[in-house]
């Protein structure tokens, strides 16, 4: 909903892509000879395949036929996608179509037993242009209400919540660094549990994950600004972000740490001098603490991977790569960069609709990178630690491990570790 509605509704906002569809349709109609369309329903996966990322993933996907032929792809506001195509053979955007099912092929929308018509509709606008022509009308109707309502909303007074940010540039940058540079950063530093669930049921702590939460960040240092729109841009912030909260550990958090944390790190910080006065400080507890590294990041340079993940072995510090999903997981295999531990984002819509194909996929997935190295994040409820327990999973993090630590040391009479 909230990449719906990530634009402002006033005199100068751009044609939505439902009325561009629209445009389109309109134009083509005395020119229909060569032209299909396809309807992908991607507004009917599971809310986890619906993230704006997986989307984008599916609509550059068909970047071939868009930049070098006179095909459009349009990203609906309800998460659907629609391309229509000029003068390209049906096998060929076939192809495309199947390689974006595969990219979802653990969501049960793209089961075997499931028709195809259910993951997209096709069109040949030669035979049947007016029905195309009726499904761009009523989408674009659609939208058109949405922005009406919004419309009214303001002219009342009242705030759009999705009121669009201001873009993150060098300027803003470098004036969000200072800040962050003088801000007291214990009190943006949050932590989240990771446990370990014995073969008795009983869970212990594995690890306790220390990081800075953005949103908090943002609130206090940069309200109304985009920081994560720019990649590179945001990738500097969050390097000012490691040597902080370095600092920040070594002063306020290292000598009460009880048992093993963690520390989400780039792997171009590992290779400051910031980190290297951290190690100094850890002494002999390396190998109590992990580091966490981002998959984007090792995957977007891998020979700094190889020398910071050497430089941490050689004094005795864990690795995590961090990221992972099931649909990331079917393009690339991470065991070769050998890690201690994967962070897999195994939400709750993986324990339901499950079809018994799927399930041994899944359990194959966790056995081939190592049942002792999988943790399982973003887990909110007994379910999910029950349905990764049937996969062979013991190690889990999120907001529900977190109440089950602190169920624990009440029981036992402690403090929250």
């Amino acid at each position: 909903m909230a990449d719906m509605m990530s634009n402002a509704v006033g005199s100068n906002m751009e044609p939505s892509q439902e009325k561009l569809l629209l445009d389109q349709v309109n134009r083509v109609n005395r020119s229909r000879m060569g032209r299909l369309a396809v309807h992908l329903h991607l507004s009917d996966l599971l809310e986890y395949y619906r993230k704006p990322y997986h989307i984008r993933v599916a609509a550059r996907s068909f970047d071939s036929i868009v930049n070098n032929t006179e095909s459009q792809a349009y990203s609906l506001a309800n998460g659907d996608l629609i391309v229509m195509s000029k003068d390209v053979t049906p096998v060929e955007l076939q192809s495309i179509v199947t390689k974006v099912r595969t990219l979802f092929k653990n969501d049960p929308l793209t089961d075997d037993d499931v028709p195809d018509e259910n993951f997209c509709t096709w069109y040949d606008l030669n035979r049947q242009y007016d029905n195309f022509h009726i499904l761009a009308q009523n989408l674009a109707a659609i939208e058109a209400k949405r922005e009406q309502k919004i419309k009214a909303l303001e002219m009342r007074g009242k705030k759009v919540a999705s009121a669009k940010e201001v873009p993150l540039d060098p300027k803003t940058l470098d004036a969000i660094c200072n800040s962050v540079e003088r801000v007291d950063i214990t009190h943006l530093v949050r932590t989240q549990s990771a446990i370990k669930i014995g073969s008795g049921g009983a869970g212990k702590l594995l690890f306790k994950e220390f990081f800075v939460s953005i949103k908090d960040l943002k609130a206090r240092v940069a309200p109304g600004v985009d920081l994560v729109g720019g990649k590179w841009l945001f990738q500097h912030l969050t390097e000012v972000l490691d040597r902080r909260i370095l600092l920040s550990f070594t002063k306020q958090f290292l000598g009460k740490l009880g048992g093993s944390a963690s520390i989400n790190l780039n792997l171009s910080t590992v290779m400051m001098n910031e980190f290297d006065i951290f190690d100094e400080a850890v002494g002999d507890g390396q190998k109590k603490i992990v580091i966490e590294f981002q998959n984007m990041d090792v995957f977007g340079n891998m020979n700094l991977y190889l020398e910071a993940s050497a430089k941490l072995r050689e004094r005795g510090y864990k690795i995590l790569i961090d990221g992972l999903n099931p649909l990331s997981l079917q393009t690339f295999d991470p065991t070769a960069l050998d890690p201690d531990f994967f962070k897999v984002n195994w939400g709750i819509q993986h324990t339901h609709g499950t079809s018994p194909q799927r399930f041994e996929d899944m359990k194959d997935m966790v056995k081939h990178m190592g049942h002792d190295k999988v943790v399982v994040a973003h887990v909110e409820s007994e379910e999910a630690i029950r349905f990764g327990l049937t996969l062979g999973v013991s190690q889990f993090q999120g907001f529900y491990t977190d109440r089950l630590i602190s169920a624990m040391a009440n029981k036992l009479g402690k403090k929250t570790p």
